[in-house]
């Protein structure tokens, strides 16, 4: 194997045949050994040799032969378990390649140093990179053998083990450097002395304090440092801790460079493992700046009352760090601190409370009125000693006295009550933009439902009952109902749909709604209904009323993932006046109640006041949208009612939702598709639809049932198709939102050149907010998308002879 690693001047690099050299002796020698191996003795004897071999293969520690070229002529067992090798593999490579990149050059620096006799042995730390790439620590212990002649022969290595070791001492060094750090980051002077008073240990603030460094201060005492009667007064402390045996805490005033300063010293005996005190620990906390602090606030108490006691604001005084060392009595409205507790409780006190999200950009604020002198005027969230999260709104400037410090003089003012107007204000917007979203998608979407069950009514009437043809109609018609219903769900909460109030059976629905509830509930979810006989009637939308109870069962659900129980209860209430006001802020009568009420985790009071706010939701990121329960809320108060939550953690919830009670009779039944029959004309009608499929549906039906039909795109078109009509236009069917000019510009300005001429208009948005203005009046009926060809007849016909008989 040739060898291209480096080496230094000596190592043979040439092509030669691998011997062992404990194997054969050289050409000459006494004793021949095996064909193909060398031995590093003259004139060995064969036991001795035998010996060596068995000493040198079960040695507790790793040994090898390395040639002079650098590759490995003989490893035993122990080193190949080190370098993760076997022997074959070891012959494969030279030791160059085995050591760390970083420690080669000292080992071939010993190697050459050997070779040239300047030393006949040497130890070496070193790693070796194991065959699995890692790093191993050894000591290397290396010789030279010779020839007989005393020519350089191999290396012979013993290899030991020091991994453990170095990772203790690296262990050591970083535990000592911690230590070290910890001492010299405190903002405490930290010292230990030895029984006869020498200092032993002192971290950096306390040889920063007195302007010494380590040298100047281990191995003196008190009296070398510091002046007599203050020296006199230390060891005095410490013969008391000493004596004792116990830790004690002094007031000391030292003499520093920059002048006296008073510290709070907790001073403590140290004992070796016999129980007998070898030292004594002390940590002192300069208090000078607390008590100067204190005599300003003392000083110019007086001077600054009766100012203050004018000032709606809070009127404060902090140093550079934002420790108050004045401040006026009315921060205990707006913190719930009383001032003494301010100056105790600091900077810590302030910061401690604030918002983790403010309390950044706070302190930057804060910083730059003392670094760039910029204004500190600042809003940030700050809790109230009671819990409650407070908004300030703080302004200061710095000033520089005539000793030249520096403080910062400001107003604080409580603007909680303007911030949650803003916040409301900001979700209001933020509603808006997500329910103009919502309604947008509705109305798209009840464009291809009335074409699906337009449609879908024509193909039903044309099939004969009780065919598979017509109940896979059905079907059709089923699932385009409970897409319709969706969109009025978006609609109504984008608030672009009116709700369509008729007088109900609260009990009916429930029930009706209690057989699909256990499906969305799950088989560990316990459910009852438990309705009152002889029920009052409501008014109320019933495909909203259902989706209040869905989305009430659903976070029933979500409270009880371990299963539980969900009970849906009716009942006839009376509120009198005083129990509505107490109670419930509502107005007093009789009302139908529907409680809802689960077994599962239950609030806390803090959420139950926010659990109707859009967005809010306690569940984890993408388990929730936190529009459930607004929706409930939304829908409950449309609907004339209110809603009421009691809840306590790990006892479960109830919502009490109360509808007012109407004398209504239940309304008519509804019509079905077969009446249109019934319903056909001879009139003319201008269609006006810029949805293509809707238009053809349309056209196709009123010309199936007698109608002359005119069809238009936009506006615009259909007031070039009527001023092409020679003849009586009826009636102009028109959808209200459409490009180029929409349905109520088109029918204002065909009605003034038609007299008389009768307008529907149909839209996916509702009646109102189709309207330009919630005020407008207009002349015409309408018609909401999507609708059934039953819906369409009515209505064209009733608008015609409406408008007929006038």
């Amino acid at each position: 194997m040739k060898n291209n690693s480096p080496g230094p001047k000596g190592i043979v690099e040439v092509r030669r045949q691998r011997r062992d050299p404990l194997d054969q002796a050289p050409a000459g020698t006494g004793t021949p050994g095996t064909a193909g191996h060398i031995s590093p003795l003259a004139e060995p004897a064969a036991g001795w040799e035998v010996g060596f071999q068995r000493a040198f293969d079960q040695a507790a520690i790793g040994m090898a032969l390395i040639g002079l070229d650098g590759a490995w002529l003989r490893a035993n067992s122990v080193l190949c378990r080190l370098l993760g090798y076997s022997a074959q593999e070891l012959a494969a490579t030279n030791f160059q390649q085995l050591t760390h990149p970083e420690d080669l050059p000292a080992d071939l620096d010993r190697i050459a140093r050997m070779l040239s006799g300047e030393i006949n042995f040497y130890q070496l730390e070193k790693r070796y990179i194991r065959k699995d790439g890692c790093a191993v620590w050894t000591l290397l212990s290396a010789s030279l053998a010779h020839t007989s002649d005393g020519g350089p022969l191999f290396f012979f290595c013993q290899v030991q083990d020091v991994s453990g070791r170095k990772r203790a001492e690296e262990a050591l060094r970083a535990s000592e450097q911690r230590f070290q750090a910890f001492l010299d980051n405190s903002p405490n002077l930290i010292f230990i002395k030895d029984t006869e008073g020498r200092y032993v240990l002192a971290n950096k603030g306390f040889e920063d304090v007195l302007k010494r460094s380590g040298g100047q201060v281990i191995g003196k005492k008190d009296e070398e440092l510091f002046p007599p009667d203050q020296a006199a007064a230390f060891r005095a402390n410490d013969r008391l801790v000493l004596g004792r045996g116990t830790a004690m805490e002094f007031e000391e005033v030292a003499l520093h460079a920059d002048g006296p300063h008073t510290s709070i010293v907790h001073k403590f005996p140290l004992f070796d493992p016999d129980g007998r005190t070898y030292a004594i620990g002390g940590v002192a906390t300069d208090i000078s700046a607390r008590i100067k602090a204190e005599a300003a606030v003392r000083r110019r108490e007086e001077e600054h009352r009766r100012l203050v006691e004018n000032v709606p604001e809070v009127v404060w005084k902090a140093d550079e760090s934002g420790n108050a060392f004045f401040i006026s009595e009315k921060i205990e409205k707006v913190f719930g601190y009383k001032a003494r507790e301010v100056y105790q409780g600091g900077a810590g006190l302030w910061f401690g409370r604030m918002h983790d999200e403010d309390r950044e950009r706070v302190a930057g604020a804060y910083k730059k009125l003392f670094d760039e002198y910029q204004p500190f005027d600042v809003e940030y969230r700050i809790r109230h000693r009671d819990g409650r999260w407070m908004w300030w709104h703080d302004r200061a400037n710095s000033v520089i006295t005539e000793s030249g410090s520096r403080h910062a003089e400001g107003l604080l003012s409580d603007v909680t009550e303007r911030k949650q107007m803003e916040q409301q204000l900001l979700q209001r917007h933020k509603m808006e933009a997500i329910g103009q979203l919502a309604g947008g998608l509705a109305h798209d979407f009840n464009n291809l439902l009335t074409v699906i069950k337009g449609n879908n009514d024509i193909l039903l009437d044309s099939l004969g009952p009780g065919t598979s043809e017509r109940r896979n109609a059905d079907q059709v018609g089923k699932a385009a109902d409970k897409a319709a219903s969706l969109t009025r769900q978006l609609l109504a909460f984008s608030r672009m749909q009116v709700l369509q109030p008729k007088v109900l059976d609260l009990n009916a629905v429930v029930i009706e709604l209690g057989k699909m509830l256990p499906r969305l509930l799950g088989e560990d979810v316990e459910f009852a209904v438990v309705p009152e006989p002889a029920l009052g009637r409501i008014k109320a939308d019933q495909v909203q009323l259902e989706q209040v109870l869905v989305n009430l069962a659903a976070n029933a659900r979500d409270a009880m993932p371990h299963g539980g129980k969900l009970i849906i209860e009716t009942k006839n209430v009376v509120l009198d006046e005083a129990r509505a006001h107490a109670d419930h802020a509502a107005s007093p009568g009789p009302y139908v109640l529907l409680m809802v009420s689960d077994t599962g985790q239950g609030m806390d009071k803090e959420t139950q006041t926010r659990i109707f706010e859009p967005f809010f939701t306690t569940k984890k990121q993408g388990k929730g949208t936190g529009l459930g329960l607004a929706t409930v809320y939304g829908i409950v108060k449309q609907s004339g009612g209110f809603i009421w939550v009691y809840s306590e953690p790990n006892q479960g919830t109830t919502f009490k939702i109360y509808l007012p009670r109407v004398d209504e009779p239940f309304g008519p039944a509804e019509h079905g598709i077969g009446e249109r029959r019934n319903l056909r004309g001879c009139e003319t009608v201008l269609v006006v639809e810029d949805e293509d499929d809707v238009r053809e549906l349309v056209g196709s039906f009123l010309r199936n049932s007698g109608y002359a039909v005119l069809e238009a795109a936009n506006g615009v078109e259909g007031l070039l198709v009527a001023a092409r009509q020679n003849g009586k236009i009826d009636l102009l069917l028109t959808d209200i939102v459409m490009p180029k000019m929409g349905g109520w510009e088109l029918a204002d300005r065909l009605t003034d050149a038609r007299p008389g001429l009768s307008v529907l208009y149909m839209s996916g948005y509702s009646e109102y907010v189709a309207t330009p203005r919630a005020n407008r009046e207009y002349h015409g009926a309408f018609l909401q998308k999507p609708f059934s060809i039953g819906d369409l007849s009515r209505k064209i016909r009733e608008t015609l002879d409406r408008d007929g008989q006038q």
